[in-house]
């Protein structure tokens, strides 16, 4: 893991990736990519009881466009 934020990784088959590792650039990409919140379903798999379902993407379009 690097200083800046970022973690690389190479995948088994060859593409080297960077990771963001700083949590708003992590839930940045997850609503850019889903372009919505969790469903109740898929935070009680991901989340859990680790913390309240709580809406995260407010500024995010159904089409992942940030408003």
């Amino acid at each position: 893991m690097s200083e800046l934020g970022k973690m690389v990784s190479l995948a088994a088959d060859g593409m080297l990736r960077v990771w963001p590792t700083d949590l708003q650039a992590l839930l940045h990409l997850a609503c850019r990519t889903a372009g919505r919140d969790l469903s109740q379903e898929e935070w009680n798999r991901y989340i859990g009881d680790v913390m309240e379902q709580r809406p995260v993407c407010q500024n995010f379009t159904a089409r992942g466009q940030q408003n």
